[in-house]
């Protein structure tokens, strides 16, 4: 008989194990392998489009602080009121 050391045994292998049970109905229910296969294949397109969503918002962003950099920098502004007080090169506003 082959002996099983106590300490290299884990029970969180067997909840593992536990967890792909509900893949063995793939085998017995034909409509359900192609439910899980359309739900991938959505998944892949899904990333594409975030992808290239992400990308079309870093150069919106990119442009936006190019365009809008100038105009916001080196501004004075009084933060009780809310009013722009001097537009200056220098960073010391009073």
């Amino acid at each position: 008989m082959i002996g099983v050391d106590n300490a290299s045994f884990s029970p969180s292998i067997l909840r593992i194990l536990r967890l792909l049970r509900p893949l063995r109905t793939l085998k017995f229910i034909p409509g359900m392998r192609t439910v899980v296969s359309l739900i991938i294949k959505a998944t892949e397109t899904s990333i594409n489009i975030l992808l290239v969503i992400f990308m079309v918002i870093f150069v919106c962003a990119a442009f936006a602080y190019v365009y809008w950099a100038e105009t916001l920098q080196y501004r004075c502004m009084n933060v009780e009121v809310g009013e722009i007080l001097a537009l200056t090169h220098h960073y010391n506003c009073k």
